[in-house]
């Protein structure tokens, strides 16, 4: 049988196991328990929302909680711009009821409220209005809010004499917000005024009601301004597993979400229900788990968008591949900005999406977290950034395999450069902490007996002193290794190329240094240091195996120079789905099959394979930098800066102990 053939085969067993398959070789996704759903919510903005759960948003969100088999959880909080920027978006919570479309650079939902604008006024007057070209609005005063939609509306038809501006309480939410206009009415200064229908149902509801409301008509007044308003759900941008989650269920409950709406007494607009559809058969879902750009700029920023890019390449090319023609990929997107909401996220993946396994671009302290989490889970987690040794344990994480490069590959391979670069006296330079204090070993065993190594701590600073700089640079070393944070190590950089430093310097390839980006700053600010080869995980001009037309491909749908962690994450889906096809064909579960999966996934890399310590041994990339490079919006300017020099093959010394313990 041919391969393509073998292929066909497996894929068509692929959808009838799909449920044994598919889900890590455990019971199946609706039968593994809940998932917290965490949104944040105003705890004193009744009707809309109340720490007694007994506002409309509340109602709402608990029964599309409960329609995705979730634990309903709240931070409670004001919800303005600069708590969503704080706490949304730094993950604190993972969604906010009633938010705009396109309001505060998040992701919606659909719209499942269009609440009308409503004229209020007291239930004993005899007023009756209802549209704003009635000719009887012209005999009344009518209180708004000042330079708003509103406003302009009443000025353009003429009722600019009839205007009387009215500021809300801004120390109050919900209900409490429009007090004044409540006041105004009381005390006669105004007859009618016109505010959202969502503030209004404390004040109108009961038969023995003050008020009474009537809907403001018509829906658009020329040339387009709406009297009503949207609200979806918000979330992270490209969080858009949780984003789809929330349809499906709104479409599935939309007659109880909009019943709700009415109990409250809240005026709609009516919204015709919105279909789910069902999802086609046999679909295989991946997750990826992110901190993807919010639009609140944090130091993975970069890595984030590189994962993005490298997921939707993945998503694009793997379902190609040879004997898939029948294959439906479905990468599943978390946008998880910490460790709670990276653990929120994996959770739904698992019990909510039903995804083959996970793939986690995150730092060591979230990545820690959640391997540890998905092992409780039995599910597999491809790690495709963080590179603590640490991580590299099976004892302690039993589900994760690790695509990205580890601190003792890196270190082996700086070794190996300082070696061939003739070093009799190699300086390490270290922060002093635990993390620095490992790699300096690691460093110490990889160069014993071919060079003297020395260190000097310089603390976790970013303002290096005279003293500092004379402790590197004493007794005269012949190359300096920086085992620096990025922005340290850059700053570190800075000082030696203006002290005229003439060796070779060498930095530790952390993952977000290994962008065009960090490479331009560095061609910016030292460029007198750039003799000396940098040690990379990938680099977008390697030609081998496909992979200039993978760089190719990668810059074309992303506009953007493929890095590691880009890599890593396309890597890291195609071997998912390769597991999960040879799952699929012989009845056993993705687990099983990771490492065998690795030798005929198309990783566009030869020489691939896990090693005991279920770490990916790669060659690793030399890298030389430009310092006449400019930069460019063009990118292939932009991959100018860099170009590849060199490989380093993986050596028996590349390893990590099989049985290392967990929490060293």
């Amino acid at each position: 049988m041919s391969k393509a053939a073998r292929r066909r085969t497996q894929l068509a067993r692929l959808t009838t196991l799909f449920a044994f398959a598919l889900i890590s070789g455990v019971v199946a996704a609706q039968d593994r328990g809940t998932w917290e759903l965490r949104v944040c919510a105003d705890p004193e903005a009744y009707p809309i929302s109340s720490s007694d759960l007994t506002g409309y948003e509340n109602r709402v969100a608990a029964i599309l909680a409960d329609e995705l088999g979730a634990e309903l959880t709240y931070e409670w909080t004001q919800v303005t711009e600069a708590t969503v920027r704080s706490l949304l978006k730094r993950g604190a919570c993972d969604a906010v009821m009633s938010a705009g479309e396109g309001a505060m650079d998040l992701l919606n939902t659909v719209a499942y409220q269009r609440i009308n604008n409503v004229f209020l006024y007291l239930a004993d007057r005899d007023i009756s209005v209802g549209n704003l070209y009635d000719p009887a609005l012209a005999q009344y005063r009518i209180g708004a809010l000042p330079n708003s939609s509103v406003h302009s509306v009443l000025f353009s038809l003429g009722l600019d004499a009839n205007f009387v501006g009215i500021q809300p309480n801004a120390s109050k939410r919900g209900a409490g917000r429009i007090e004044p206009y409540i006041e105004a009415l009381r005390e006669g200064r105004v007859d009618v005024v016109i505010v959202s229908g969502g503030l209004v149902g404390p004040y109108v509801q009961g038969p023995d009601a003050e008020f009474a409301m009537s809907v403001v008509e018509p829906e658009l007044v020329p040339p387009l301004t709406p009297t009503f308003h949207l609200a979806t759900i918000g979330v992270r941008a490209r969080d858009e597993g949780l984003r789809d989650a929330l349809n499906i269920a709104l479409a599935r409950r939309w007659e109880e979400v909009q019943q709700v709406l009415a109990d409250m007494g809240v005026p709609m607009l009516y919204s015709p229900p919105i279909l789910a559809g069902e999802p086609p058969e046999g679909v295989l879902k991946v997750g990826v788990i992110a901190p993807y750009p919010t639009g609140f700029a944090a130091r993975l920023d970069e890595v984030g968008d590189s994962a993005f890019f490298g997921a939707r390449l993945a998503e694009d090319l793997v379902p190609r591949g040879e004997g898939r023609g029948g294959l439906i990929l479905q990468v599943v997107h978390a946008n998880a900005p910490s460790a709670a909401a990276a653990e929120r996220a994996l959770q739904r993946l698992v019990h909510w999406d039903g995804v083959a396994g996970v793939v986690l671009v995150h730092d060591d302290e979230v990545a820690g977290k959640v391997l540890e989490a998905a092992g409780a889970e039995g599910v597999p987690v491809l790690n495709a950034f963080a590179s603590s040794d640490n991580l590299r344990s099976p004892a302690c994480y039993p589900t994760a395999y690790h695509v990205a490069p580890s601190d003792a590959m890196y270190l082996n391979a700086l070794s190996e450069v300082a070696s061939d670069a003739g070093a009799r006296h190699v300086r390490v330079v270290h922060d002093g902490g635990a993390r620095a204090l490992e790699q300096l070993g690691v460093v110490r065993s990889a160069l014993s007996g071919s060079a003297l190594m020395t260190d000097v701590e310089v603390g976790d600073t970013l303002a290096f002193t005279m003293r500092h700089l004379a402790a590197v640079l004493s007794d005269e070393p012949d190359v300096i290794l920086l085992l620096l944070r990025p922005d340290a190590q850059l700053l570190m950089i800075q000082e030696l190329d203006r002290e005229g430093f003439e060796g070779a310097v060498l930095g530790f390839p952390w993952p977000e240094m290994q962008t065009r980006e960090f490479y331009y700053r560095i061609v910016q600010d030292a460029p007198d240091t750039l003799a000396t080869p940098r040690v990379a995980g990938w680099e977008a001009t390697v030609a081998e195996a496909g992979a200039d037309e993978l760089n190719l491909r990668f810059a074309s749908r992303s506009a953007r120079v493929m890095d590691v962690t880009a890599w890593s994450t396309f890597a890291s889906v195609e071997t998912l789905v390769e597991s999960a096809l040879l799952a699929g064909s012989s009845g056993g579960v993705v687990l099983d099959v990771l490492k065998d999966a690795v030798l005929t996934a198309n990783l566009h890399r030869p020489g691939l394979a896990f090693d005991a310590t279920n770490q990916l041994q790669q060659p690793l990339y030399l890298v030389s930098l430009d310092p006449a490079a400019r930069w460019s919006e063009a990118v292939s300017e932009r991959t100018r800066i860099a170009s590849l020099v060199g490989a380093i093959a993986p050596a028996d010394g590349w390893s990590l102990p099989e049985a290392l313990p967990c929490g060293r």
